[in-house]
Order: structure tokens, then sequence, then C-alpha cells
């Protein structure tokens, strides 16, 4: 469920990022939008019925120049347009084009005041009505519904009148809805009215957005403040223990974020539950709608997918709604910048470590788009699909990644807040981000860096070839070759050379298709690790780990450990965070009588990357709980098997043999 969880992540992005590439911008920004909605549910005896929505927004706009005369605004295609009009009541004429299933445009013929063309642009004002039914769907994701007892909108929806997807915006949201429901929305809520059926809020911040979503349900609602900040979580439910989880961790987010990127943006930041239709959690301004099946009834003990999906959206808040896009084609600044900021909270929450096996689950997807051809980052108006998005997000943080080792951090971490202070409320460029990067790092520090990983498709394709190993009484001597870096391209990469318990690192400048190199090593190496922390993005070599873990559980499998051990390190030289030659190697060591290395070496296996492998999950706690009771360390081995018990995998006997090791060491025999 993992994987696909991640294959779909920020599908429901892509519709705002589609009506961008599609419509382009508009030629003029919207400074204000004051909303007035009323939410209609369907009568308690109508079945499945859906409701209806009436609103009205009064929009602030700018022109870019006075002799535009047509503005334009796009609106969900379900809703019907019943008035349009100045500031002074006149009605204006209007009409209705490319109305479709999703979205309608929405052309408004307003003559400008004035022809003098270097007039400066002036604040504007004009009414928009609508009503009807609200439905939206991409594909299988429901972008907006109103039923009896809940609804919501995502901004990309089209509830309100769109213009540009990157303009921010001052804007109000008063919503009438029954009173048994809740209404939430973006900024900080105040009671207008009630009466005995209907509630009437208001929300409001005095920040500039630049997305709109709303959702209404039979809400428990949880607050908090902390510092500047105010927290809630709106569940269907009354979870008070899963409340309070989810808001320690969103102030724990913000802070982390706000400390590296600069102070918060908003006064508020809502969590609240949508159905499962909504597939995904997203993140507009101040607001994150996540969806039912992300809202786990506890944590696991170290980071999960839907953690890091909660840390990604709330990113977002500087990433999209701070610090907006120029264009289509800068995609990549929202969606690289928001999954690396979730990759450095990864970090911070549980250690480097997870990092590097993390990225090399970001490899993964940060080489090709699903089912396309190669797209360079920097023309991200044609990653607009779900797996291209993906595709966008993946490769995106990994160059920052690259950056951030390229500069260090301290200038990294500078030129994110930089980057955030600059063009806060504003729209910046990818030409933008490099220009700032390149004050930072440097003209030939960063020479060929934006060209080879943003408009490049090329990746890496890295293999090393020894030619020869003279072992001699001091040592060794390698020589050999590193292939498959593009043409153009230029990167140094790290080796580690291993033999026993013995490494040694050794970085190599490749500027060409085949890199020759000649080391010199205390010791006699056994085998080469490429780049072992995870330092290039580069293509993952699936099959010969496949391969070397096939042989390795046959060698197992005939008692015959040494071999195993062997095949298993060539799985790990290949990728040193490969669960599954961990957990193998971990178990070989064991049969091998070796308790402290398999303890050591069973507890560098990453839960969170076995995707649909859970009994692995519990073995592994198993084994641990073995070694651990070897090694005379009662207590943690009883934690290892209760760990084990929590996975509720049976597997072989998982369950029963856990149970076991609860009630008393485990005596000596054969592992399984």
């Amino acid at each position: 469920m993992k994987r696909l969880v991640r294959a779909v992540l920020l599908v429901a992005s892509s519709a705002a990022g589609a009506f961008a590439a599609r419509e382009g911008s508009s030629p003029f920004d919207v400074t204000a939008c004051d909303i007035v909605i009323e939410v209609r549910p369907p009568a308690a005896d109508a079945g499945s019925g859906e409701g209806t929505i009436r609103a009205q927004a009064t929009l602030g706009f700018r022109r870019s120049s006075p002799l535009v005369r047509i503005v334009s605004f796009r609106l969900n295609g379900a809703l019907t347009v019943t008035k349009v009009a100045a500031p002074d009541g006149a009605a204006l004429p209007f009409v209705v084009r490319d109305k479709g299933a999703l979205l309608q445009r929405i052309e408004i013929d307003d003559p400008s005041p004035t022809t003098d063309s270097t007039a400066p642009p002036a604040d504007e004002r004009i009414l928009i009505a609508y009503e009807g039914p609200l439905r939206a769907r991409v594909g299988d994701v429901t972008l907006a519904l109103v039923e009896k007892e809940r609804a919501f909108a995502f901004s990309a929806a089209g509830w309100y009148p769109l213009a540009n997807v990157s303009d921010h915006f001052r804007a109000t949201v008063t919503a009438t809805a029954p009173k048994a429901l809740v209404f939430v929305s973006n900024g900080t809520p105040a009671l207008v009215a009630a009466d005995d059926s209907t509630r009437t809020v208001r929300y409001s911040d005095e920040k500039p957005v630049a997305y709109l979503s709303f959702a209404l349900g039979a809400y428990t609602v949880r607050r908090a403040r902390h510092g500047d900040v105010d927290f809630s979580v709106s569940l269907y439910h009354d979870d008070g223990p899963l409340a309070e989880r989810y808001l320690g961790e969103m102030e724990k987010i913000v802070d982390f974020y706000s400390e590296r990127f600069g102070p918060y943006p908003f006064s508020g930041l809502a969590l609240v539950e949508v159905d499962d239709r909504f597939a995904l959690p997203r993140g507009t301004s101040a607001l994150l709608l996540v969806t039912s099946s992300f809202l786990n009834d506890h944590f696991p003990d170290r980071f999960a997918d839907e953690l890091r999906v909660i840390a990604h959206e709330i990113a977002h808040q500087w990433w999209a709604n701070l610090v907006a896009i120029d264009s289509p084609d800068d995609h990549w600044l929202n969606e690289g910048f928001a999954e690396y900021s979730a990759l450095l909270y990864h970090e911070h929450r549980d250690g480097p470590e997870r990092l590097h096996a993390y990225l090399r689950r970001v490899a993964s997807t940060a080489v090709l788009p699903s089912g396309g051809d190669a797209v360079p980052l920097a023309r991200g108006s044609e990653l607009q699909n779900g797996p291209a998005l993906l595709y966008a997000a993946s490769k995106g943080a990994y160059v920052l990644h690259m950056l951030r080792i390229r500069l260090g951090d301290d200038k990294f971490f500078a030129l994110l807040r930089a980057w955030a202070a600059r063009f806060h409320f504003g729209r910046a460029s990818t030409a933008d981000f490099v220009a700032l990067a390149t004050e930072f790092g440097g003209a030939e520090a960063l020479g060929g860096f934006f060209e080879q990983w943003l408009r490049s498709a090329a990746v890496p394709d890295l293999a090393v070839h020894l030619a020869s190993t003279t072992a001699g009484e001091g040592g060794g001597r390698v020589r050999g070759s590193i292939d498959g870096m593009p043409p153009g391209f230029r990167a140094p990469v790290d080796l580690r050379f291993e033999a026993g318990l013995q490494s040694a690192d050794v970085t190599i400048d490749c500027s060409a298709p085949r890199t020759p190199f000649e080391v010199t090593l205390r010791f006699a190496p056994e085998r080469v690790c490429l780049d072992p922390l995870g330092k290039l993005l580069r293509r993952p070599q699936p099959k010969a780990i496949e391969d070397a873990l096939i042989d390795a559980d046959a060698l197992f499998f005939f008692n015959r450990y040494e071999e195993a051990a062997a095949r298993f390190r060539d799985a790990l030289a290949i990728d040193p965070y490969e669960p599954r030659a961990l957990f193998g190697l971990g178990r070989t060591w064991l049969a091998l009588g070796e308790s402290e290395i398999a303890e050591s070496t069973l507890a560098r296996v990453d839960a969170d990357l076995l995707t649909g492998d859970r009994h692995i999950v519990a073995w592994t706690e198993i084994y641990r709980g073995i070694a651990l009771d070897r090694l005379g360390r009662r207590d943690d081995a009883k934690v290892a098997y209760s760990a084990a018990l929590r996975t509720g995998d049976n597997t072989n006997g998982a369950r029963e043999l856990a149970e076991e090791g609860l009630r008393h060491p485990i005596p000596e025999r054969p592992v399984r």
C-alpha cells in the first residue's frame, strides 16, 4: 500500500498545474477575493442526492495594462453564473466559453477606464454571483462534492473564480451552513451569526493567500496555540489522542521549518479530515485537507509515509503559498522544495542515516516519468500529470540535496532563507533561483551544475569496473574505471572499498563517460561500493540487486552461510540501504554465531522501505531479539519481540515465536 501511496503522491495538485499550463497567465492580477457562500446539503429525505452552493465573489484585480479590455475567470463547470456586476451594481456583459465537466471560462467585457497606456495600474473590483451543484473529478480524484453530512472543495475545483494560479490576494470566506456541521476554510474563524438551523462564520488572514479551499462536516475540533500560530485538527470522529498527536507533530514541523526557512507565513494552520475520494492530502494556504486513510490511529515508531506526506504539505506553506512560481515551467520549485523539506524534517527527526536510506527510494522515481520520455525539470509545463509530478518532486528534491552538498549546510540553508525572504508573497522563476544560488555558491563552484540537472534530462548510469588489484605486504593497489557519466556532465563520485570489516572511502572526479582511476589502500579490497551515501542522483540497478538476493537466499537455504553473506554484501555494495539485503545478511551472521554483528546489521533494516514485505519486518525484530538475548540484553530483546508482535504478521509462525521470546529467551536453534 505504501508504494501505491508514494506513486500517486500529489496527483490532486496536478489539476491546478494543468489549469495553468492550459490557460497561461491572465493579463491581470487578482489582489482580493471576498466570498460569501451558502452550502446547502441535500435534504434528509433526498436519498443520495447532491447538494448545492450559492455564492458571490467580490474580486479585486489590477490589469497589466489599461488597454486590457476582457477579464476572464475560470469557474467550476457545474455552476451557473447568475450575475456579473461593477462596484456600482451595474450589470456587466459576460460570456461562458470552454464549458467542460470540470471548468468553464467566464469572459467579462469590462472596458478599462482609460486608453492611456502610460497610466499606472489601478485597483478595480468586480462581483460574480453563481450557484448550483458543486462537483469536480480528475480521474479517480474527487476535488469537490456536497453531500448530506460532508462537503469539501479544493482550490483547483474552481469553487470560486480563478485567474492566475500563482496570484497572492487578500481573502475572506463568509460561509453559511447547517448548524449541526462545522465549516472550515483558510485563515482564522470568527462567528458572524447563528439561528436555529444555520451558522455563519467568516475566515480571514492578515496575510495574502494563494489558494482557497473549504471543508464541511460533523467535526470535532481540537485547537492549540504554539508560539504565534493557532493550530487546529478537525476530525469526523472524536479522537482526542489522535488529534493531540497530529497537533504535536504539526507544531514540531512548523518550528523546524521556521528555523530553516524563515517565519511561518500565516497566523494559523488547520488540518481537516476529508473523504477518501479526495485521494491524497493537499496543502493550501494555512489549511491542510487530509484524507481519512492517512489519519492512522497511531504513528509508527519511525518516520512513516503518512507523516512524511504531512510534512510535504506543510512545506507548501513556504514553497507555493509564500513563494509562488512564475510559470508552469517552474513547477519543480513547488514540488521539489516541498519534498526535500519533508526529507530535511525526516533527517532532523530520525537522523542522517534515514535520510540516506530515503534518498535511494526517491531515486527510483527521480529518473524517468512513468510512461514517457525524460523531460528536463526546467520544462515543468510538460510535467503536469500524476507520475510526471512525482518525477518533478523526486528529482527536484535530489537536485536540492546535491546542491546542499556543493554549498555546505551553512550556505545552503542561508540560501533557502534568502529565497523565502526575497520573494515572499511574490512569484519567482527557475532563473531567479539559479541566480540566487550562484550568489551564495559562486559561478565557478556551481559551473555546469544547473545545466546538468535542470536543463538536461540525462541521468548518470554508473558502474565501477576493476581492471586489476595488486595485493602487497602493506595493502593493495587498485586500478579501474567509473563508467556511465553522460557526455558533458561532471561530478565527484565516492567509492567505498571493503574487505571484511575494513573500509576506505575515495572520491573520483568524473568528467567523461569513462573515468580511469588508480588508488592505493592499506588493505586488499574484496569489493567496491559505488556512492555509498547517495550523494549523486543516478539510475538504480534493481536487476543486479535482485540477482544477488536470489543467489544469496539459495546459498543460505543450503547452509552455505559464508557464500550467502558474500552475495548479500554484493547487493549492499550496489545499495547500502537495501532492507532485504540487510535482513538476509543479519540473519546469516546470526546463523554463523556472530550475534553482535547480526544485531547491528538487523538494526539498520528500514521498515518503511519494506513495501509489501511486512513479514520481513516481523522476522527482523525476532532475529534481533534472539541476537540480543544471546548478548545478555534481555530487556532490549523483549522490546524487539514486542515490535514483532505489533506488525500483526504471522508468516511462518512469527507471532508464536515472538510470544515465546517474550516469555523466556529462545533456546539455541538453527535460524529459520
